[in-house]
């Protein structure tokens, strides 16, 4: 439709038309109402309009912001999106007993399909990092607890006995029933991807809900979608301000840094990004920044790069297609891929030629 409640018309020189018209009791002449047509669908756009809301959900704040000239339609895209990350949360929540996550780390087999995908999307990246990122890291994570009031340094030995149970090759795939098996001890845990999954999946229902320029801001996890181009500041590890920004459209800006959770011991600090492979806190870099397709991949490939490190990190972006990075290593030092050009303070995504 043309017209609609929500959409707010300013044509001074429609209406005008109209009285000059109603006064002389018809046209000059053909010109003037050709003049008029172009008038009318050139002049008379509604407004675009940007639609806001935020929740609690997965653990962090949830932001969606919908740049559409239709506000009702976009507040329903709003509401469904929201739900669609509910749904998501509740199917593969860590904490929540009832969810198909929990049922499969305690039977050690699930055939829920949508679990299979991701979980399978997770063992390909895996597979690219060379197990920088595994999901079965649940129980180091339980170990090391950074969300405890006073948390510690587990002992060697807690974590040489928690090793023996982290690794995706442990997971195994039939892909004629969509199964998933894990053996006994493996404790499969989806936060280091599902959040970039919600993201995508959200961004998902908006374009089914006809929205076509928009931004997901999952607790730091962007996607964008649409010709809008959006301005995005990436935080200086060791200090409160901008360090530099990027500007993207219709792509995923996931950043992982060593100051989202972390404690300092004798003058050391230990974040919740861990090493498959050695149960510690990976070391070689304060934050890596993925620009990528779809958030699910960026933010598995963000933690995946943050513990291979800037070196392999960068071979690792290279191989992947439409991917870029930002890496910041741990004496504070830049490092950034091919595709991105700089101006100024901000890099730019070459678009490919």
């Amino acid at each position: 439709m043309l017209f609609n409640n929500n959409s707010k018309l300013t044509c001074p020189r429609v209406f005008d038309f109209f009285r000059r018209t109603n006064q002389q009791g018809k046209t000059q002449n053909s010109k003037l109402l050709f003049i008029f047509i172009l008038i009318f669908l050139f002049g008379c756009k509604p407004r675009e309009q940007e639609v806001y809301d935020a929740r609690v959900m997965l653990g962090t704040v949830i932001e969606i912001k919908i740049v559409d000239t239709d506000s009702q339609k976009a507040r329903q895209a709003l509401s469904a999106a929201f739900d669609e990350i509910s749904r998501i949360e509740k199917l593969m929540s860590h904490f929540n007993r009832d969810s198909a996550l929990s049922h499969l780390n305690k039977k050690g087999y699930t055939e829920d399909k949508e679990l299979y995908a991701l979980i399978s999307k997770a063992v390909e990246i895996s597979k690219i990092t060379d197990g920088g990122f595994d999901v079965t890291v649940g129980p180091l994570m339980s170990l090391w607890d950074f969300k405890a009031q006073t948390p510690r340094v587990p002992s060697t030995q807690q974590i040489s006995q928690k090793l023996k149970n982290i690794g995706y090759k442990y997971i195994n795939f039939d892909s004629n029933k969509s199964r998933i098996m894990i053996k006994k001890g493996i404790d499969i845990d989806l936060g280091g991807i599902a959040k970039g999954y919600a993201t995508d999946q959200a961004v998902a229902i908006l374009q089914e809900q006809g929205i076509h320029t928009a931004l997901v801001n999952s607790g730091g996890d962007i996607r964008a979608i649409g010709d809008k181009e959006w301005r995005i500041g990436l935080k200086n590890p060791r200090g409160n301000d901008i360090l530099v920004a990027i500007t993207v459209k219709n792509k995923a800006v996931i950043t992982s840094g060593d100051y989202e959770r972390y404690f300092i011991k004798d003058g050391r600090r230990y974040h919740h990004i861990l090493d498959p492979h050695t149960g510690y806190p990976a070391d070689q870099c304060q934050s890596v920044t993925v620009i990528a397709p779809t958030a699910t991949a960026a933010v598995a490939l963000a933690k995946g790069i943050f513990v291979a490190g800037p070196e392999k990190g960068l071979g690792i972006v290279t191989s992947q297609s439409q991917t870029e990075t930002i890496i910041i290593d741990n004496q504070g030092s830049l490092y950034a891929s091919p595709g991105l050009v700089k101006k100024g303070n901000t890099y730019l995504v070459q678009e490919a030629q």
